[in-house]
């Protein structure tokens, strides 16, 4: 079988490109849950670059839900704003049957978006003032979704972005221990169960019962904002399988997390793993900027606690999915899950530690955003 068969099989790029075989397929970015493949057709009217991704259905098990949520975000976000240069949104592609979902003959179900050309992703801020787009970028993603019309929009992952169901799951996967990898992770539990006892004692006094409900994206990488080609501006939000009822703490803590965050070495040692506090400034002056109104007081004043507790689930997952056998999130290398949990402790505490500086850069950034 030929490397294009591989990547995208034929009955995909049939019911997507119609009689059109692709002139070139190749892998698009480095998803840990899809598998993504970017294919170009030649079609009468020019060339048409369709993105298409096979649907990890372990993962988001109601599918058509998922692709009726997707349908609505996209279309409000298409109407509520119109695209220019510096913002485009993400248009689904329909088969040429007029279905959002094809199914191949291995039982697979793929779905197509039209690419956007001359777009890009960053696995790492450069400059300080990327930090500050993609945190915009996401604010103003929550401030558009605010008023999408009812209903609500369905809960792709159960009970995603909560703490308590996390650490349930996480026991669970202990005390089963299908794979017999707990005795090589010892380490890197006590390590975590030591972060989860103190987030628990520091986060008590946080009124996390009364925040407001609201749309979230609940997957604020930075590698899931679109730049444009010089990587200047930010102008497209995607990955938006996530995109549900939640809390925007859960986005602003993840952005955080991914954004401001450097490891110097690829060492053990944990002076080598960096929080970039000016970064994490510019990406809270970005993201309340670009929610404007939106954010309350109550999430205000909680928002220093969201990039501690978001990067400690973190670890929480990589380590269920490391003692399950690495189902849920794409590996490269055997262990490589453990790894990211130690990474991901050793970040968290380095958040915890600096508490007190976050809440005043969170104080400093919301009199800022407002000039």
């Amino acid at each position: 079988m030929n490397e294009s068969a591989t990547l995208l099989p034929d009955s995909v790029a049939r019911a997507f490109g119609g009689s059109r075989k692709p002139v070139e397929s190749r892998p698009l970015g480095n998803g840990l849950i899809h598998r993504t493949v970017l294919a170009r057709y030649e079609t009468a009217t020019g060339p048409l670059p369709l993105v298409h991704q096979r649907i990890n259905t372990d993962v988001f098990r109601e599918p058509a839900r998922l692709m009726e949520n997707l349908e609505r975000i996209t279309r409000h976000l298409r109407e509520a704003t119109p695209a220019t240069a510096h913002s485009r949104f993400l248009q689904l592609r329909p088969t040429i049957r007029g279905e959002l979902i094809h199914r191949d003959q291995a039982g697979d179900l793929w779905r197509s978006f039209v690419y956007l050309e001359e777009t890009r992703s960053l696995d790492s801020v450069s400059r300080i003032d990327q930090a500050r787009e993609a945190a915009h970028a996401f604010g103003r993603f929550a401030a558009i979704l605010a008023d999408l019309p009812a209903p609500p929009l369905h809960e792709t992952i159960p009970r995603f972005h909560d703490m308590r169901g996390r650490i349930e799951a996480l026991d669970s996967a202990i005390a089963s221990d299908p794979l017999r990898r707990v005795p090589a992770a010892t380490r890197e539990l006590a390590e975590l169960r030591k972060l989860l006892d103190r987030q628990e004692a520091v986060f008590g006094s946080a009124d996390w019962a009364n925040l407001p409900r609201r749309i979230a994206h609940h997957d604020c990488k930075l590698n899931n904002v679109l730049f444009d080609a010089s990587a200047t501006h930010a102008v497209c939000i995607v990955d938006l399988d996530t995109v549900m009822p939640g809390t925007l703490l859960s986005d602003f803590g993840e952005l955080v997390r991914s954004a401001a965050a450097t490891r110097t070495d690829p060492s053990r040692d944990p002076e080598h793993v960096k929080l970039d506090l000016d970064a994490y400034a510019a990406i809270a002056v970005g993201y309340m900027a670009g929610a404007g109104e939106l954010l309350s007081g109550l999430e205000k004043r909680a928002m220093h606690f969201a990039p501690p507790l978001l990067t400690l689930m973190n670890a929480v997952r990589f380590m269920t999915d490391h003692l399950r056998g690495d189902t849920y999130f794409r590996i490269d290398s055997p262990g490589q899950n453990l790894e990211r949990v130690h990474d991901q402790a050793l970040l968290a505490g380095r958040l915890l530690d600096q508490l007190d500086e976050a809440r005043e850069i969170i104080a400093s950034a919301e009199n800022e955003s407002v000039r």
